[in-house]
């Protein structure tokens, strides 16, 4: 069985499906509680079907997509490691880009570990062009994620919102997970 709900701006809609086939619907009012009306539009999709049936849970939202679109996002600052390889172009995602030496190879094996003085600079530069907002994407964390959490350690006391590239996605699409980390870091608010 999949569970899906769409939170949108007025309303947040649920859908029950098995097989294809749709079991159950509901649509709420989100009111001034949005916590409240997704665990209600829950619990009702959920009345007489035992939870252990779902298999698939989706969540998405409207209201990030529309604020994205709208550029109504706060700016993200973003530190990278790019290793050798394709140089991608990142200026358009990021009005401050801070790239970082050290990089792990298409293995996770580490070649150069990061320099912690040029994090810690990279850190300050940020905050001091006051970026409350953070992405930290390193080329290969999918197969080693140290250089990103070591990154995280020293930023998470300075920063409200930090997105990692690892946990955004396992995939091994650099561009895709810069993008999509900066994009994660700016809604998370």
């Amino acid at each position: 069985m999949y569970l899906g709900i769409d939170v949108g701006g007025t309303n947040i809609d649920g859908v029950i499906l098995e097989a294809g086939k749709l079991l159950k619907t509901e649509k709420l009012p989100i009111g001034n509680d949005l916590l409240e009306a997704i665990n209600t539009c829950l619990e009702n999709l959920l009345t007489d079907i035992k939870p252990n049936k779902i298999t698939r849970i989706n969540l998405s939202t409207t209201i990030s997509t529309n604020a994205i679109v709208e550029k109504q996002t706060p700016p993200v600052g973003l530190i990278l490691q790019t290793g050798p390889g394709i140089a991608h172009d990142f200026s358009a995602i990021s009005e401050q880009i801070e790239y970082i030496s050290g990089y792990v190879d298409h293995r996770g094996k580490l070649i150069m570990d990061l320099n912690q003085d040029e994090v810690i600079a990279s850190l300050k530069s940020l905050k001091t062009n006051k970026f409350e907002n953070l992405a930290v994407v390193t080329k290969f964390s999918t197969r080693n994620l140290m250089a990103e959490e070591k990154i995280y350690n020293l930023a998470k006391a300075d920063f409200s919102n930090i997105s990692l590239g690892h946990e955004i996605s396992g995939k091994l699409n650099f561009p895709r997970r810069v993008n999509s980390a900066v994009l994660n870091s700016a809604v998370m608010q």
